[in-house]
């Protein structure tokens, strides 16, 4: 089938619009999992801090919910574009668990506004439907990381689907499936902290006490969360094949540039946060430590993109064929 468009442009829009998706989508995750865990904190000494962050929380994950659904329809379908081959072939055999992420989504985005609405934040309704939210996410994410990593092994499709063709195929035996999954719900919580830790600092003047709490908190969760997330995507990475792995090293020296960038601006922003946690007159580190995190994830998602290009390369060749259709691109991206 020809492309609407260059393959080039494509490939540019799905990286960029699948950054904006990817921020909304981590406030989501992570949000939602600090929504559920404040609710856990209302009797301790920082209740009042808690019972704030929920209420924040509550108003804004709705919202945060649209926006992670409408980034994400672009993505999804700029990447059914240039690797439709593999991607729909992957989302027939684990048909059933890919129909799932509709209802699984629906629960999610009610029981945010089921929340919202309720006038006594603190029952244990509420607190039920926060983790019921989190459930839900957590299993979208896990069929999503499945979908994602089938795509890459075109070399089991046809077993799979001749000894399972009911659509309820898992790419459970994948080594790369768990420090994958690990890995993007570790970078969600990151970027959730790193959202409160700005909260925090817009708020520091009107709400001093809760400004300045949260800063602590934010910046504390997200060092040490993504401390922990540079072990487990050294042991993603390292969960190729090793054949993999020196073919990326060899023929792509984009992705090893973005591996390298990804680092030295991830490190940036752990030590910005640290130093923008100390005292009041410090905007410029907490900035700066946004900033260097939306460039490491920017990275990442170019590293992302390089490795299945190499995986890939064995299987297929990207679709060169064009027919533009110059109308509906125009209009695309005049309303992007």
């Amino acid at each position: 089938v020809p492309l609407a468009a260059p393959w080039w442009l494509f490939w540019l829009l799905l990286l960029a619009t699948f950054l904006f998706h990817l921020l909304a989508m981590n406030l989501v995750v992570g949000g939602a999992l600090f929504a559920a865990i404040s609710r856990l904190k209302f009797d301790s000494a920082h209740s009042a801090e808690a019972k704030k962050l929920s209420s924040y929380l509550s108003r804004a994950l709705p919202v945060l919910v649209a926006a992670a659904i409408t980034f994400g329809v672009a993505p999804l379908l700029f990447v059914q574009v240039l690797y439709g081959r593999v991607l729909y072939t992957s989302s027939i055999l684990m048909g059933w668990y890919w129909l799932l992420v509709i209802p699984l989504l629906i629960t999610a985005y009610y029981s945010l506004y089921l929340v919202a609405f309720r006038t006594d934040p603190a029952d244990s309704k509420s607190t039920l439907l926060s983790w019921v939210t989190v459930g839900t996410l957590g299993l979208i994410a896990f069929i999503y990381t499945n979908n994602m990593s089938l795509m890459l092994r075109p070399e089991t499709f046809l077993e799979s689907y001749i000894g399972e063709s009911r659509g309820v195929t898992l790419n459970l035996w994948d080594l790369t499936l768990i420090p994958r999954f690990l890995h993007m719900i570790l970078g969600a919580i990151a970027v959730s902290a790193a959202g409160l830790f700005l909260l925090g600092h817009s708020r520091m003047a009107k709400d001093w006490s809760f400004g300045a709490w949260a800063v602590r908190k934010g910046g504390t969760v997200f060092i040490i969360v993504t401390a922990i997330n540079f072990i487990v995507g050294t042991w993603f990475l390292l969960s190729y094949n090793r054949v993999i792995l020196l073919e990326f090293m060899r023929s792509s020296p984009l992705g090893v540039a973005a591996l390298a960038i990804g680092l030295v601006f991830g490190l940036t922003a752990l030590g910005l946060t640290a130093l923008g946690i100390q005292g009041e007159k410090v905007s410029s580190f907490r900035y700066g430590a946004v900033v260097s995190l939306v460039l490491t994830i920017l990275s990442m998602i170019v590293l992302r993109d390089q490795m299945r290009s190499t995986i890939l390369a064995q299987y297929m060749e990207p679709v060169r064929w064009t027919e533009p259709q110059s109308g509906a691109i125009l209009i695309f991206l005049i309303l992007l």
